[in-house]
Order: C-alpha cells, then structure tokens, then sequence
C-alpha cells in the first residue's frame, strides 16, 4: 500500500468479530492491501474459552464478554489510536489502496467529521442508489448509511462526545439502525458529515433494507421513529406498512399484524426511557 500521499494521516481499521481465536479472517479482508502497513484494532466478543491474541505490532485485540454490535463499536472508539478510523466488520474485502483513498478524502475535507464512502457486493455491483456526486449529507441522505462505509476524524468524535446507541444494533433489543442514529447525532451535536463517490469495500449482498418486512425490523424502525420523531412515529407506521405493502415486502394478510408489532416496538422503546 503506497502511504506517500496521505502520510501524514493515521488510519485505523476498527474490526468488530466474535468468538475468534485467530488472526486469519484478517488475510481474506486484506487481500487487496498489505495487511502489516494497516494499523488494525479487532474486538472480539467472545467467552473466557475463546480467545484472540495478537503477536503483530500493528494489530491489536480486546477480547470482550459482552454481546451487541453497538457495544463493541463503542469499546472500539473508547480504545481507538488512529487519526481517521474506519469501521468494519469481518466478512469485508477491503479495495486496493485503502489507505490513499480514505485519508485523501480527509485531506480534501479537513473539515468533516465524519465521511461514508461506497460498498459493493462480491460480486461488484453497487449496495444501492448513491448520490450522484460527492456531497454534504442532510438528514435524508444519511438514512441509508451502514457502518461499514463509515470512517471518521476519531479527535473530533470524542470531542461530540457522540457514541452509537447500545439499544440498537445486532445482539441489542433493537436490532438495526445503529448506524443512521449514530451518524444522525453526529450531525445533532454540529459535526460536518460528507459522502464521498469513492468504493471502499466488498461485502456480501445483503442489508436491513432487503429484509424491510420482517418482524424485527418492523419493530426496529419503529423503535427508532420514535426516538427520531417521538408521538409522530404513530402517523408514520401506517404510512410505513403500506409502503411495505406497495412494494411487495409484506402481503396484505399480514398487515395487522405488521401494525401490533409496529407498536410494540414504540411501546418498548419508551419504556426503556423509563
């Protein structure tokens, strides 16, 4: 990996895995850069009989007994070294030149906090609709974001004092969005959030949004429209099950259904404010 460019930047791979006791998961993200020029925090939720060590350098390992995706994204900030960290999980393909295209992106915005880029399937179609152009995100923008196109100025982040919302997340009661409500209160707290039209990473073909029907992400999403708009998440269900409903990610036999678990998740949510 060629640093010349943007040798002044620090960028640390923030790596989030579970039930690891070796290194190798790392071969197959990396096989596209030099892996031992890669600065590399892994946390590893695990239980005391599974453990990760780490004999290189440039690779570090917290082994946690916790569970929840938000919960070791934020141990990973809490201990994080680098001046830009990218977020991943460990079933990524990293692109060539890693290095260069994060960091450059940073050196033409000093100014933004945080800057999601673009992921592709393994097959090297795009996840999904990018904007057109590299932009500053609004609060629309930012709803179609996952974690592992984002990468941040971790300085900047620690001064927002902005961590991602242990509620939400795999392994947490809510069991999406962690991402768009981290990035939403980056943006809350008066960071600067930019999308760049760069790709970044590999990832296998799948998403929250492709399983918009189920009953954990109805449940989910309408936990985070209240956090989001409180009382008016209850006109927003409707309008979001039939939004479902039109394009056939729920059939009509279901949609009462859909409707109670809707609230239950609004009822929950509130009820952990308690």
């Amino acid at each position: 990996m060629n640093k010349t460019e943007a040798s002044s930047i620090q960028l640390e791979i923030l790596v989030s895995t579970m039930d690891r006791n070796s290194l190798d998961f790392l071969k197959m993200m990396f096989q596209n850069n030099e892996l031992s020029e890669c600065q590399v925090l892994v946390i590893n939720q695990t239980s005391e009989s599974t453990l990760l060590h780490s004999d290189y350098p440039n690779i570090r390992t917290i082994n946690s007994f916790e569970k929840g995706l938000s919960k070791s994204r934020n141990l990973a900030i809490e201990n994080a070294i680098g001046d830009i960290v990218l977020i991943a999980d460990d079933d990524v393909v990293f692109v060539t030149d890693l290095y260069n295209k994060v960091c450059n992106a940073f050196k033409t915005k000093p100014y933004a906090t945080l800057i999601s880029f673009m992921a592709k399937d393994l097959e090297g179609k795009l996840y999904r609709n990018y904007p057109q152009k590299s932009c500053e995100h609004t609060y629309g923008t930012i709803k179609d974001v996952i974690s592992l196109e984002i990468a941040f100025d971790l300085k900047k982040i620690r001064e927002l004092e902005v961590n991602f919302d242990e509620k939400f997340g795999l392994g947490a009661q809510f069991k999406t969005g962690e991402e768009y409500l981290f990035v939403r209160d980056v943006m809350i707290s008066g960071g600067i959030c930019n999308f760049e039209k760069v790709s970044i990473v590999s990832h296998p073909d799948f998403s929250s949004g492709k399983d918009a029907g189920s009953d954990r992400i109805v449940y989910a999403r309408s936990a985070i429209q209240y956090k989001v708009i409180k009382q008016i998440a209850y006109l927003w269900l409707p309008k979001y099950l039939f939004f479902l409903l039109r394009n056939n990610y729920i059939r009509f036999n279901v949609l009462f259904k859909k409707w109670v678990i809707g609230l239950k998740g609004i009822k929950d949510y509130r009820n952990t404010l308690n």
